[in-house]
Parts: C-alpha cells; sequence; structure tokens
C-alpha cells in the first residue's frame, strides 16, 4: 500500500523481467503468519523461477518506550547479516531499502563483507516539516541514525527535487547519490483520451490517515471556497476512522482501496488529484494520476515539482491552509477544456520519464558502471 513497498515490488519485479537473478527479504510482524515463496510471487504477479529465493523473517518487537523501532530496526539487521554473511554466494550488490543494510555496513566498514550496499530512505521524511511535538521528537531520534547509514553506504538512492537536495545539505557526497526515481507499470497507462463534458470538476484524494498528508487542511479549505457554492465534488480514498470524516457538503468518503484495477476505475471517474502533503518522497499516486490522464495540485515537496508543473498541473506556493485554498480558487475558474489538457501533458511526460522499463535501464546501467559489475546477475 505505502510508496516504499510498491518501489520495492516494482524493483524486483523489473530486476526480475530484466533476467538478473535476485535474492528477497522480507518480514512479517509479530501477529503474522509466515508466507509461502508461492504466495509472496503470486501477490507481486511474479512466476518463480531459478534467479528468484525468497527468504523471510520475522520483525523483532521490543515494547513501545521511545526509539524502541530503531532499536528494532537495528536487531532486524542484525538478523538478516548473521543469516547472510554464512551464505557462501557472490552478491554484486545489496539494495537495502530503510535500515536493513545498517548492519551490512557496519560490517563492512570493518572488513567483514565485501559486498556493496546502496540504502534507500525514500522521502527522507525526518528531515521534513511535522506537526506536534511528538513527531518532532520521533524525528530527533531517527536523524542520527538515518545520517550515519548514508554517509557510510557505498551509495545510496534519492528520488529526485528536494530529497537530493536533503542529501546534499547532510554532506552525502554528489558522486554518491544515485538516481532512482518511482515509475509505474506499463499497465497503468490509460490510452484512452478523456471527454470533454459540460459535467462538473471532481476532485480526488487519495492517501493515509496521517497529519502529513494535509488531508485536514484539504478538507478545510475545500468547506471553505467550494462547499455549496459550486457543484465541485471531492471524493477521499484511505483508511480515514470514521469518527474523523467531517460532514462537509460535496465530500464523499469511499475508503481504503487496495485492487489496483479499482482505483484506476476511481481516478477514471474523476479529473484532479490534490496532494497537499507536508512532506513527501515521490509519491507514486501522482504518477498513477498522470498515467490515467488526471490533472495534478500538490504542494513543493519531495520530488513533486519534478513530476509537476504548470503544464500538468498547479504546484501550490506550500502546505499552508490559505495556499491550498488559493489552489481551489484557480480550480473553480478552470474550464474542463483547461483540465483535461494539462492530463494529457501529464500523461505524455509521464509515459516519457517514468516508465519502469525506461527508469530500470537507466538505474542498472549506472550500478554497473558504478561498482564495475561485468556480468548480469
Amino acid at each position: 500500500m505505502g510508496g516504499m513497498q510498491k518501489h520495492s515490488a516494482n524493483l524486483l519485479r523489473q530486476l526480475l523481467f530484466s533476467g538478473h537473478d535476485v535474492d528477497v527479504v522480507h518480514c512479517i510482524t509479530q501477529q503474522n503468519h509466515f508466507v509461502s515463496s508461492d504466495e509472496v510471487c503470486q501477490r507481486l504477479g511474479i512466476t518463480p523461477s531459478q534467479g528468484l529465493t525468497i527468504q523471510q523473517f520475522r520483525f523483532p518487537k521490543m515494547g513501545i518506550m521511545p526509539g524502541h523501532y530503531i532499536k528494532e530496526s537495528y536487531t532486524y539487521s542484525v538478523d538478516l547479516y548473521r543469516y547472510y554473511a554464512k551464505k557462501d554466494i557472490h552478491w554484486d550488490i545489496v539494495f537495502a531499502q530503510g535500515f536493513t543494510g545498517w548492519k551490512f555496513i557496519e560490517e563492512r566498514r570493518k572488513g567483514n563483507w565485501s559486498v556493496p550496499v546502496v540504502n534507500h530512505f525514500h522521502g527522507l521524511e525526518m528531515y521534513q516539516p511535522v506537526n506536534g511535538w511528538k513527531q518532532k521528537m520521533q524525528q530527533w531520534m531517527f536523524k542520527s541514525p538515518v545520517q550515519w547509514n548514508l554517509r557510510f553506504a557505498d551509495a545510496t538512492v534519492s528520488l529526485g527535487g528536494r530529497i537530493t537536495d536533503i542529501m546534499l545539505k547532510l554532506g552525502i557526497k554528489e558522486e554518491k547519490i544515485i538516481s532512482l526515481p518511482v515509475a509505474i507499470d506499463e499497465a497503468w497507462f490509460n490510452s484512452k483520451p478523456r471527454s470533454s463534458n459540460d459535467q462538473p470538476l471532481t476532485l480526488l484524494f487519495v492517501g493515509r490517515f496521517e497529519s502529513r498528508k494535509g488531508l485536514s487542511s484539504l478538507l478545510t479549505a475545500f468547506e471553505k471556497v467550494l462547499s455549496d457554492q459550486t457543484d465541485i465534488t471531492l471524493s477521499i480514498v484511505g483508511n480515514i476512522p470514521h469518527s474523523q470524516r467531517r460532514k462537509i457538503t460535496n465530500v464523499k468518503y469511499v475508503g481504503l482501496v487496495k485492487e489496483e484495477e479499482e482505483m484506476k476505475r476511481i481516478m477514471d471517474a474523476h479529473d484532479i488529484l490534490m496532494v497537499p502533503s507536508m512532506a513527501e518522497g515521490m509519491p507514486t499516486v501522482i504518477l498513477e494520476a498522470m498515467s490515467r490522464r488526471m490533472s495534478v495540485m500538490c504542494t513543493p515537496v519531495g520530488a513533486n515539482e519534478v513530476m509537476v508543473d504548470e503544464k500538468s498541473g498547479w504546484v501550490l506556493k506550500s502546505y499552508a491552509l490559505e495556499d491550498i485554498m488559493v489552489g481551489l480558487n484557480f480550480i473553480k475558474s478552470a474550464t474542463r477544456g483547461e483540465v483535461i489538457a494539462q492530463g494529457e501533458n501529464g500523461y505524455q511526460k509521464c509515459k516519457i520519464n517514468w516508465n519502469w522499463k525506461e527508469v530500470m535501464g537507466d538505474f542498472t546501467n549506472h550500478v554497473q558502471k558504478r561498482f564495475q559489475i561485468g556480468q548480469k546477475s
């Protein structure tokens, strides 16, 4: 469901489709039962093959005291290292999402691990704006271990845009930063142009229930600018608790959507994706919307400005309520023809720049040259 999970799944698919050999490590929580390798393949839509091995670990649980997740993440990485250090296999690269490569990097510095480690911390949210003292305390606790992992990995992946800027400000050398943006499968692209009817515009929000996604500000802005004044509607997709669903005219709550085909149908029925986030990496949902020929309105965070421009939608001045209201007033005065044109431009931009096949070709070529890998494995 989340951006990092989608990124991992798509990365795995593309590596396998390109003929590379991949050992996959994934985890389950204390509450979950182990999942067979065949079921993992089925859920990811991949075919079991000789070039694929899947190993499952249980993610440790160490109470609820502040900092427990960091301790759990380090312990999890230690478990992975101890398992794979015993394997008589030569890998070319360890690609580590989040903290999973922590122990590998540590042992590599001691000379005990020979395989280069490339890590990926996705949106680096601990260096982006948050609300409330609890989230600020969490950010403070995360910064030091994240910076250590970034500094001592052989290379680190950036989604681009302001994520690269954050890394450079942290002192990560430019030559250690590898670009691997989010991308989407060919199956997402809708070849059918949108019809130019005279129906009112429809807005769509897709996201988890957390403050940094900006839903509260979007609802307040919508109520002030568009509710009761126009026929423009807003649909909310996500795990929004019923107790937090504010009753506002022309606002509809769809609930959680897990199936891609259902999400495509929902996007095809809406005109503009709203992304009012305080912090982001490179939201997959923006590319999904662009592939379905939607216009996009977003805030200038993460890699949003790399994807969205004045030809494909609107980039707000900030995530502040006042700026979201300004954006809704733009939509209020926009014509359907203008919005359709934005959607068409976004579709073409997405197809050229963020198709997984093209993105993966650039990434693997870069990695092979960067680490002098002479064979396809």
